[in-house]
Protein backbone atom coordinates (compact mmCIF):
# COMPACT_ATOMS: atom_id res chain seq x y z
CA UNK A 1 0.00 0.00 0.00
CA UNK A 2 1.35 3.32 -0.59
CA UNK A 3 0.64 6.42 0.72
CA UNK A 4 0.30 9.84 -1.03
CA UNK A 5 0.70 12.83 1.35
CA UNK A 6 -0.28 16.54 -0.71
CA UNK A 7 1.00 19.83 0.44
CA UNK A 8 -0.84 22.83 -0.14
CA UNK A 9 0.78 26.28 -0.06
CA UNK A 10 -0.84 28.38 1.88
CA UNK A 11 -0.11 32.60 1.51
CA UNK A 12 0.09 34.13 5.07
CA UNK A 13 -0.34 37.73 5.19
CA UNK A 14 0.31 38.87 8.76
CA UNK A 15 -0.05 42.78 9.40
CA UNK A 16 1.64 44.41 11.83
CA UNK A 17 0.78 47.54 13.76
CA UNK A 18 3.67 49.95 15.44
CA UNK A 19 2.31 50.32 19.16
CA UNK A 20 3.81 52.67 21.35
CA UNK A 21 3.21 50.23 24.72
CA UNK A 22 3.65 46.69 25.01
CA UNK A 23 2.60 44.45 28.69
CA UNK A 24 1.85 41.67 29.55
CA UNK A 25 2.16 38.38 32.45
CA UNK A 26 4.22 35.63 32.16
CA UNK A 27 3.92 33.12 34.60
CA UNK A 28 7.06 30.23 34.70
CA UNK A 29 8.31 27.70 37.60
CA UNK A 30 10.52 29.75 40.40
CA UNK A 31 13.74 29.54 38.75
CA UNK A 32 17.37 31.50 39.24
CA UNK A 33 17.78 31.97 36.12
CA UNK A 34 14.54 32.74 35.51
CA UNK A 35 15.01 35.57 38.81
CA UNK A 36 18.00 36.93 37.17
CA UNK A 37 16.80 37.73 33.85
CA UNK A 38 13.21 39.31 35.40
CA UNK A 39 15.28 41.05 37.69
CA UNK A 40 17.50 42.41 34.84
CA UNK A 41 14.63 43.55 32.88
CA UNK A 42 12.70 45.37 35.42
CA UNK A 43 15.72 47.20 36.27
CA UNK A 44 15.93 48.20 32.72
CA UNK A 45 12.15 49.07 32.23
CA UNK A 46 10.71 52.51 32.65
CA UNK A 47 8.32 52.34 36.11
CA UNK A 48 7.08 50.09 38.33
CA UNK A 49 7.83 46.45 37.72
CA UNK A 50 5.92 43.62 39.89
CA UNK A 51 7.73 40.00 40.54
CA UNK A 52 5.82 37.37 41.91
CA UNK A 53 7.50 33.67 42.66
CA UNK A 54 11.27 34.75 42.09
CA UNK A 55 13.51 31.82 43.50
CA UNK A 56 15.19 33.67 46.77
CA UNK A 57 19.12 32.53 46.95
CA UNK A 58 22.15 34.64 47.59
CA UNK A 59 22.81 35.32 43.69
CA UNK A 60 18.98 36.66 43.14
CA UNK A 61 19.23 38.41 46.39
CA UNK A 62 22.56 40.14 45.04
CA UNK A 63 20.79 40.67 41.13
CA UNK A 64 18.32 42.41 43.51
CA UNK A 65 20.39 44.93 45.13
CA UNK A 66 22.68 45.74 41.92
CA UNK A 67 19.29 45.98 39.82
CA UNK A 68 17.68 48.37 42.35
CA UNK A 69 20.72 49.94 42.62
CA UNK A 70 20.93 50.57 38.71
CA UNK A 71 17.52 51.69 38.65
CA UNK A 72 17.62 55.01 40.13
CA UNK A 73 20.23 56.43 38.66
Amino acid sequence: MTSIISFWLIKMILKVKNISEIGGVVKAPPSKSYSHRAVILASLAKGTSRLYDMLYSEDTLASIRVGVGSSNQ
